[in-house]
């Protein structure tokens, strides 16, 4: 598949001790120079759908320690 695709979707992987994890895909690049690599408009996205997919399921949520909270904060999620 196009990776360009793949922006924007949140795609859960079943483990078999009951866990789920979220594939969040908002980024094509990374690496250490002094850009943003992760697409926001992506992020908000995956994020959206994935609390969805988590209420809808009731599904708790975690998430690496500050992965995209100004964001968040700025989209008002």
């Amino acid at each position: 598949m196009n990776p360009e695709r793949l922006l924007g979707e949140c795609q859960m992987v079943w483990q078999s001790n009951s866990k789920q994890i979220a594939d969040i895909y908002s980024q094509l690049n990374y690496g250490r120079s002094n850009v943003r690599y992760t697409d926001y408009e992506a992020f908000q996205k995956a994020i959206v759908e994935l609390m969805h997919i988590a209420m809808t399921n009731r599904l708790p949520v975690a998430l690496p320690h500050n992965i995209g909270w100004a964001l968040l904060m700025v989209s008002g999620l």
